[in-house]
């Protein structure tokens, strides 16, 4: 893998999941919206309802930290 300057590269896996979020360390307002909304959209229903909507997806959603 081409390493990117300025990119923190972990030693291990985090999960096992086709799509991730990254941020700028330095940008916690951004992450931490992001993380209440993915809560927020867990909570309500949401989620599932995407989920099953599009059923290649749903057993790729999944919440850390829930």
């Amino acid at each position: 893998m081409t390493k990117i300057e300025g990119l923190a590269y972990l030693d291990e896996d985090v999960c096992q999941e086709v799509y991730a979020i990254g941020f700028r360390t330095d940008d916690t307002v951004l992450r931490d919206k992001v993380n209440e909304s993915l809560k927020t959209l867990a909570e309500n229903g949401k989620m599932d309802e995407i989920g099953k909507k599009y059923e290649e997806i749903y057993d790729n959603l999944s919440m850390i930290n829930q």
